[in-house]
């Protein structure tokens, strides 16, 4: 079996415009991100 796992992170940011109070500033959130793919791998005959 194959198997192939990638791992990466990333960083967004958004804000809420035209709301009031402290939601309306920039918020920032950190992101992990997992993938894996497995194969069954068959020989050739």
């Amino acid at each position: 079996m194959l198997v192939l796992k990638i791992v990466t992170n990333f960083t967004s940011t958004h804000t809420l415009r035209k709301y009031p109070g402290d939601f309306a500033r920039p918020d920032g959130h950190n992101w992990q991100v997992e993938v894996s793919v497995c194969s069954i791998v068959q020989s050739e005959q």
